[in-house]
């Protein structure tokens, strides 16, 4: 009961502020794009989807980072396979399920009001699994992919053995990536391997480390440009991705100098935000709904109040849930 509220990681290094921004970046437009506004069919909506095919690369951007901080934490230091699972899996499993029973329960409660009412039955909650785009969280499919990608971790191993192993997997994930079918929905392995290329890009960008270059101006001249016209045409979306990547990062370098607290007030709970925030926002959804209101006034107000519920409801959340210092509960909110 004596646990202090204070952020869950320590305060980073020089070296590790940038990807703190990152990561703050990336909760911030995923927490964005679930915002209600963005489900409205009118200007605001159509506003809102020129932001989403901008922004496009946010899961990408995503599983880059959950890639860098494998091999940062893991492959780095030459971790063993079951010390890794140990570790990892009940930080992703005990959120998966037992958040996935809490909504169970509920959409059962609200049914009428819910736009994907559900039955609760062993059946259908063992489906939620192996079909997780049927997981009445929808958002959680992203611990589905990340589990999976933890299960191989001996192929990231073999895949940075040498520098011809490491261009072999990288070309391998690329031509995956594009031939993968859309409708393998059994375990979500069409996202699997849609997603696996940013994420072994992003064990090799902390493999190789070259963030030195994040202080030179040709970075975001020539990325920027480019990343501007492969948003407005309809061009492959792994460059559009990749772009967007490399300049998240470039300018989460620049602004590690310039500004380092930026997005101190939530970046420490990324995770937390994740698993939770859509949850806050889902109740803004569904009021918006329910009153069903053109008004542009009140479409930016439940946009405005959803975006920041999503990212600090949580963050209070866990400081409770830190304060009270329950083993299970500290599980469930993904804390060790």
């Amino acid at each position: 009961m004596s646990t202090p509220l204070t952020p869950l990681s320590p305060k980073p290094t020089d070296h590790q502020l940038w990807l703190t921004i990152l990561r703050g970046w990336a909760v911030l437009l995923v927490i964005m794009m679930h915002s209600t506004f963005v489900y409205e069919d009118n200007v605001v909506g159509e506003v809102a989807s020129v932001f989403i095919r901008i922004f496009s690369f946010r899961m990408p951007l995503f599983f880059f980072i959950s890639g860098y901080l494998l091999y940062y934490t893991k492959l780095k230091k030459g971790s063993s396979y079951l010390s890794t699972l140990k570790d990892r899996l009940p930080r992703i499993g005990y959120p998966y399920f037992f958040i996935t029973l809490i909504c169970v329960f509920i959409k059962i409660i609200l049914n009428n009001y819910v736009q994907r009412p559900i039955e609760l039955s062993p059946g259908n909650f063992l489906t939620y699994f192996l079909y997780p785009q049927q997981n009445p969280y929808y958002v959680l499919w992203f611990l589905n992919v990340i589990l999976i990608f933890f299960l191989c971790y001996p192929l990231f191993q073999l895949a940075l053995k040498n520098r011809y192993t490491r261009i072999f997997f990288w070309v391998g994930f690329a031509v995956i990536h594009f031939i993968m079918p859309e409708d393998i929905l059994w375990l979500d392995l069409s996202r699997v391997g849609h997603y696996l290329i940013y994420f072994y890009s992003g064990v090799l960008f902390s493999f190789y480390q070259p963030q030195p270059y994040g202080t030179s101006r040709w970075v975001p001249a020539a990325l920027l440009p480019v990343f501007i016209l492969l948003s407005l045409y309809d061009a492959p979306g792994i460059l559009h991705a990749l772009c967007g990547i490399a300049l998240s990062v470039w300018f989460s370098i620049a602004l590690s100098r310039s500004h380092p607290d930026l997005f101190s007030s939530f970046r420490y709970y990324y995770y937390q935000i994740y698993l939770f925030g859509g949850l806050f926002q889902g109740a803004f959804i569904t009021f918006n709904q329910q009153i069903m209101s053109s008004a542009l006034s009140v479409i930016l107000l439940c946009g405005i109040a959803s975006l920041l519920a999503g990212l600090y409801l949580p963050v209070y959340l866990t400081q409770c849930i830190l304060w009270f210092n329950w083993p299970p509960l500290r599980k469930i909110a993904g804390l060790k």
